[in-house]
């Protein structure tokens, strides 16, 4: 099941990549966006963007409405987990450009992959729904999936 394939946030391969030419180990394989259903980055859902948007600012504070999850993403995302990727990210700012660049749908779920620009770096945030709107899937990173 999709839904846990997205629960890792290996923001700490961000950092080390943005300081570093040489590639860290990712902590976990992204799940692969399937290309077979995907959308035309075009159909941009304004709604969905703003709400991924606020989840990445969500994490960057720290302070993450889990209401908003489903259940296995809730899991997942402990609170030691939300503190690592929050003090990675938080010092970021707000993101200079946030483009969808990708839209699937697999399995019920709906797969937003958005590219967030800052000074120093390009990170993806891949932002997946389930059929009742709740967040299935939460990864970043910096390489395009």
């Amino acid at each position: 099941m999709l839904a846990g394939m997205f629960v890792a946030l290996p923001v700490t391969t961000v950092i080390a990549q943005a300081a570093s030419p040489s590639p860290a180990p990712a902590a976990a394989s992204p799940a692969p966006v399937p290309a077979a259903s995907a959308a035309p980055a075009a159909a941009n859902d304004t709604a969905v963007t703003a709400r991924a948007k606020d989840w990445f600012h969500q994490i960057q504070t720290g302070k993450v409405d889990r209401s908003q999850l489903d259940q296995k993403m809730n899991a997942a995302l402990t609170d030691s987990l939300l503190a690592n990727v929050s003090a990675q990210v938080g010092p970021l700012g707000n993101p200079s450009a946030f483009t969808l660049s990708k839209k699937a749908s697999q399995g019920g779920i709906s797969i937003y992959v958005f590219q967030m620009q800052f000074p120093s770096l390009t990170l993806y945030e891949i932002f997946a729904l389930d059929a009742d709107g709740k967040i299935a899937g939460l990864r970043l990173t910096p390489q395009s999936p």
